[in-house]
């Protein structure tokens, strides 16, 4: 049985946590924008801002605390990425799915003509 790599352990922890950090972090910010922008920010450019503001972040702390501070970002670019999607209805995001589902059945194994359909009936 192999051993366990506690600090290895710890270091993955601490990188989730700054991740869920730079997340919670990014929907602040994106509440701040909204407050400051009188709601006249569209959620769009919200994100936008969030995402650049995110990535600036390791170049404007520096290079010492290089891991945590790139976490963080991360987490905050990726919580920024998925406002975006969002926002650009991109299937498969929550509140954004198909209307139906789109399905490709061969015709030969319904009907025996041999020629493909494609249906928006999930049939």
């Amino acid at each position: 049985m192999a051993k366990l790599n506690f600090k290895a352990i710890q270091g993955r922890i601490g990188s989730a946590a700054a991740l869920v950090a730079g997340s919670v972090a990014s929907n602040y910010l994106g509440t701040t924008i909204e407050k400051v922008g009188q709601g006249k920010v569209s959620p769009l450019v919200n994100a936008g801002i969030r995402l650049v503001v995110a990535a600036a972040l390791p170049s404007m702390v520096g290079k010492a605390k290089g891991g945590m501070v790139s976490d963080f970002s991360n987490g905050m670019m990726a919580q920024a990425g998925v406002s975006i999607a969002k926002e650009l209805k991109i299937p498969g995001i929550s509140g954004t799915d198909l209307d139906e589902p789109i399905s490709w059945v061969p015709s030969s194994t319904v009907n025996g003509t041999g020629t493909d359909t494609i249906s928006g009936t999930g049939n």
